[in-house]
């Protein structure tokens, strides 16, 4: 069985020292590196020591656990982060920031046996495509939108097309919906896989199994049909033409 180095952050000790003896008596596969009570201390030592796992606290003073996990995804090779809070309406916000869980409080052994399973079986699936594609890059599978104070599960072979309208950005599903996102075309180009969608055009991506036909456009652009229950176009700029062109032959 694979060894994780797990660090907790949580700005209440006694909360730090509950995970440390959750862990200790449920999950043999875990060891506890080290424990810290605030963002600034506890990235310092994520960047030294490079555990394997983080479990963090969402209110802490100056850095919040969701200031801290962006930090985190700026590293080469970030930890898996779970967070634990008593606030259910941050869950949005933690797997826009790539969360792997998100335990509400009080916690048990149940939750943290679960989310432990969740991270083996992510590790397994992992290093298994690694063996078979050691050029292998783990993309994003799914995305949450938060719509009428719910969390909808979109997943991302559902996706027509992503688009940026009056500052906002919104994602399209081949059935017909449209969602608005807090991420940003930048994010969501950095977390789809190339092979499947493209970025099309400043305020466009698409996914390419979506194309049906494309026509000329102006200034030596196109304009891609896509099909769904709602067919829709979305354009090509010059610039990006060169990347379609490494798509599809034409």
């Amino acid at each position: 069985m694979k060894k994780y180095r797990v660090l907790i952050v949580d700005d209440e000790p006694l909360m730090c020292d509950e995970i440390a003896l959750l862990l200790g008596e449920c999950c043999p596969e875990a060891e506890v590196i080290g424990t810290c009570f605030d963002g600034k201390s506890a990235f310092s030592l994520i960047s030294k020591e490079k555990p394997d796992i983080i479990f963090l606290d969402i209110h802490m003073p100056e850095m919040t656990g969701l200031m801290l996990a962006e930090l985190i995804n700026s590293l080469p090779h970030p930890p898996f982060v779970i967070f634990c809070t008593a606030y259910s309406e941050f869950a949005l916000d933690a797997f826009q920031v790539n969360a792997v869980g998100y335990i509400m409080k009080p916690i048990d052994e149940k939750d943290i046996r679960r989310i432990m399973d969740k991270i083996n079986h992510l590790t397994e699936n992992f290093e298994d495509q690694n063996t078979a594609n050691p050029s292998h890059h783990s993309y994003s599978r799914k995305f949450a939108i938060e719509f009428d104070d719910k969390h909808h599960i979109i997943d991302v072979s559902s996706i027509q097309m992503i688009f940026a309208e009056n500052r906002q950005v919104f994602v399209q599903t081949i059935e017909g919906k449209t969602w608005r996102s807090r991420l940003t075309l930048q994010e969501f180009e950095a977390k789809l896989d190339p092979k499947q969608f493209m970025r099309c055009h400043r305020n466009f991506i698409v996914n390419l199994e979506c194309i049906e036909e494309f026509t000329t456009w102006f200034n030596r652009g196109y304009l891609l049909k896509l099909r769904g229950k709602q067919p829709a176009e979305a354009p090509v700029s010059r610039n990006y033409v060169p990347a379609l062109r490494q798509h599809i032959q034409f």
